[in-house]
């Protein structure tokens, strides 16, 4: 296998524990809300989507390693174990075991698309990647994703329902209040009517949308 590691991101929903975590952008584009401390000091990126591309590739061939060491229900352990150690790196090792963790004790047909935003990309950059996911690693069952309101707001009708056929399940938003007073005194970057506008289209569009909200 010529690529050993895949990227993996800081962060995902506490719903997608269990779910393996592909890295579509770095960070996060908006960074200036004021009870966030984890993207500080690292600028936003998205990745070329070969690069994704790549990655998702890695992760199947994982899969495929993996799989290959299960008779039935019973895993071969000494056997996975004997590959994890000759694994070129820690990082190598760590992706190893994600994807395992992922086959034995986690959700196996989920995948969330890191990092803070992935929504803001380009359409046709996020269709060509869910369409790869799909194609293989098609024992995917959901995918889902960031989106930041304002963001949501901007994306039209017909891109949803594109990124719905496609295979996006669910976007999770970190709405924090409905108030617009205390959006501006977090500098959370969007509004009620955003948060608003974006939610519908997203439902609209027959997606999934799950919504955080900070108390207090």
């Amino acid at each position: 296998m010529e690529q050993h590691v895949f990227q993996i991101g800081p962060i995902r929903p506490p719903s997608e524990a269990n779910s393996l975590l592909l890295r579509v952008t770095e960070n996060c584009p908006w960074n200036k809300c004021k009870f966030c401390m984890l993207y500080k000091k690292n600028d936003f990126h998205t990745r070329p989507v070969a690069e994704v591309k790549k990655d998702i590739d890695t992760m199947a061939n994982y899969r495929d390693m993996i799989l290959a060491h299960k008779d039935g229900e019973n895993w071969n352990m000494p056997a996975v174990q004997k590959e994890y150690a000759e694994l070129p790196s820690d990082e190598a090792r760590m992706c190893y075991q994600m994807v395992f963790t992922w086959l034995t004790e986690g959700d196996s047909q989920a995948i969330f698309l890191q990092d803070a935003n992935t929504m803001v990309l380009r359409t046709e950059w996020l269709l060509e990647i869910v369409s790869y996911v799909r194609e293989r690693l098609p024992e995917i069952k959901r995918i889902t994703s960031y989106g930041r309101a304002n963001t949501l707001a901007k994306i039209s009708e017909e891109d949803y329902r594109a990124l719905r056929q496609a295979g996006l399940d669910r976007i999770h938003s970190g709405y924090e209040s409905g108030s617009d007073k205390v959006l501006q005194l977090i500098c959370k970057g969007t509004t009620q009517e955003e948060q608003i506008i974006g939610g519908r289209k997203v439902r609209d569009a027959g997606i999934e949308l799950s919504i955080y909200f900070m108390p207090g």
